[in-house]
Formats: C-alpha cells, sequence, structure tokens
C-alpha cells in the first residue's frame, strides 16, 4: 500500500467520504458541527476544501476561506481534520503549507479547541488573543 500523502482541492467524487469523515470528527469533538453534502458541494464548487490522500483514500481535510485583496494575502482555516490512523505523519502541517504555497499567503489564522494547541504550536502559530463562546444549544 502506497502510505504517501498527496494533497490536493476536493472534488464532487468526495463528498460522500468527507462527510462519513465529518461524523467521526462529531463524534471525537461534540461541538464540530456536521455538514450536510449540499453544503460540501457548495465548497467544492467554490475550491475551499482542501484533501490529503494517503493509500487511495481521503486521510484529512482543511476547509477555508479564499485569500480576498491584493495586499492582504491571508488565510482563514475554518476546519481542521486529520483521521485518527494519520495523525502524527505531518498531514495537516502539510496541507496547511501547501494553501500558503498555492496562494502565496503572508498570514494564517484559525480557530481551535485548547487540547489542539500544542499541535499548532509546533507549526509556528502564536496565540494573539482568547477567544470565548456560549453555546446555548440543548445538551443530549
Amino acid at each position: 500500500m502506497d502510505d504517501s500523502i498527496r494533497i490536493g482541492f476536493a472534488g464532487l467524487k468526495d463528498i460522500k467520504e468527507l462527510s462519513e469523515i465529518e461524523k467521526a470528527a462529531n463524534k471525537e469533538h461534540s461541538s464540530w458541527i456536521i455538514r450536510r453534502r449540499y453544503e460540501f458541494r457548495q465548497l467544492i464548487d467554490k475550491k475551499r476544501v482542501l484533501v490529503a490522500r494517503r493509500g487511495g483514500s481521503i486521510a484529512g481535510y482543511i476547509n477555508f476561506k479564499k485569500p480576498t485583496g491584493k495586499k492582504e494575502k491571508s488565510l482563514w482555516l475554518e476546519d481542521i481534520y486529520v483521521k485518527k490512523e494519520s495523525r502524527r505523519m505531518h498531514v495537516a502541517k502539510a496541507m496547511i503549507y501547501y494553501l500558503i504555497r498555492h496562494f502565496d499567503i503572508k498570514y494564517v489564522a484559525l480557530l481551535t479547541p485548547d487540547r489542539n494547541m500544542k499541535i499548532f504550536r509546533r507549526m509556528g502559530f502564536k496565540k494573539p488573543m482568547n477567544w470565548m463562546s456560549l453555546d446555548l444549544r440543548k445538551k443530549k
């Protein structure tokens, strides 16, 4: 089996697999909001989903907002998820740096739970401020 990581933009054929990955992410992190297939279709049509493939299947993905303006060159990472069996293989880092090179990015921002801070700090991310939230959804 080929364990090399290949990175590229998601296509419509990836929607079913991405939906399954979202469900796994939600089981791990109850705050993870599961997208519907039509939402993935919209993101894919706008080229806003990057996937890492390993051994023929998706190992992880990033949903991001494309940079706007000519001067700004900043990137907002909305969702980053790597399957358990592909963690500690620098998959997230490879995807982030792919986007940095592809869009010639100068600034990257993301929100992440405290439990993931160490991972992103090792990549060079800094915590410039604290983010707080109030979750009013019903608990199960």
